[in-house]
């Protein structure tokens, strides 16, 4: 019998046209029992990647339905009794077994929430989700620090990140439309009301006016390496959190002072295709199409993962370049 290694589909090759494609394509990370691995053909799952990847595709306009649900239906076979999840690890050739805990239990808690409700709201708010929902909200309502008005970490890091709490402000916006669009009326405002409250607190916490930039956690603040520092100057323009500043000037300032670093690809392991949908987002075609152009050189290496191949695809499909490419093994 062939073992589940043996049988991804993501060692093959694919090649498509960006104008005929009808949706996300993630072969190249799926099993065939449905996980969607960090990496080609890795044997590691960390849900947060893969929701952050679904989402932002669909926020880019693709298709995400039919990978969508496979994925949750593994993702719900695996979510803890308490609401949360960890990270896993292909054990032999057959079983996911959980190998570490989530790296943040706000964001994945926010975000699982938020595509269950953008793949169907009406399972998310009244069917077969509804009860992993409310398990992940409770964990999630674990988290809320009161006296600050953000998210923390987790129960044992209690300190609170900027880019988590835009995160889990955006979910909280997108579940509040669509318990709306559904007609549930009162709980859509209480919804709208914690985002609105939680904007407020992510400006007067992180906000710096005398830098004009925010700051990344509650923490003492590190060097400003290009990720965590720089990068998350761009989460609040990509994920809708208004600022105390103009957002194209702001932007514009960031690119002007920090673009060429980014597109050099020296600055991280990653190439952060967000930085490239956010320029896109803001009208700035010529630099999301740079990046892409440029990226597709690392397309399921070891500086690849399944965000960086859903945004570089929505982009594609967005300058109707034509996706060609084997599928190479990455890293676990």
């Amino acid at each position: 019998m062939l073992s589940l290694r043996g049988i991804i589909l993501g060692l093959c090759s694919f090649v498509w046209a960006t104008h005929a494609l009808a949706g996300l394509q993630l072969d190249c990370y799926q099993y065939a029992d449905k996980a969607l691995t960090v990496h080609a053909g890795g044997h590691f799952v960390d849900p947060y990647f893969t929701n952050r990847a679904l989402i932002t595709a669909h926020q880019l306009g693709l298709d995400i339905q039919p990978v969508a649900r496979q994925w949750i239906e593994w993702a719900l076979a695996h979510q803890s009794v308490d609401g949360r999840f960890g990270r896993y690890c292909l054990h032999g050739t057959q079983q996911w077994q959980r190998c570490a805990a989530a790296d943040a239990d706000d964001a994945s808690l926010a975000l699982w929430q938020q595509l269950l409700y953008l793949v169907s709201a009406r399972d998310a708010q009244y069917g077969a989700w509804h009860n992993s929902v409310q398990r992940a909200r409770q964990q999630l309502d674990h988290l809320y620090d009161a006296r600050r008005g953000i998210y923390l970490v987790s129960s044992t890091q209690r300190f609170g990140l900027l880019m988590d709490n835009v995160e889990i402000y955006n979910a909280l916006s997108t579940i509040a439309r669509q318990q709306r669009d559904l007609g549930a009326t009162s709980l859509a405002a209480a919804t709208l009301a914690r985002a609105k409250s939680l904007h407020q607190a992510i400006n007067r916490v992180f906000w710096r006016s005398d830098r004009q930039t925010y700051a990344v956690t509650t923490q003492a603040e590190e060097p400003k390496n290009f990720y965590p520092h720089i990068v998350a100057q761009v989460y609040p323009w990509l994920f809708d959190l208004p600022t105390p500043v103009n957002t194209q000037q702001a932007y514009r300032r960031w690119r002007a002072r920090y673009a060429e670093r980014w597109l050099s690809f020296t600055q991280d392991k990653y190439p952060w295709g967000l930085v490239a949908a956010t320029a896109y987002k803001l009208g700035d075609r010529a630099t999301a199409e740079r990046w892409l152009r440029h990226a597709g050189t690392l397309r399921h290496g070891r500086r690849w993962n399944i965000l960086e191949e859903a945004i570089y695809q929505a982009l594609a499909r967005e300058f109707a370049m034509p996706v060609t490419q084997e599928c190479k093994r990455g890293e676990s």
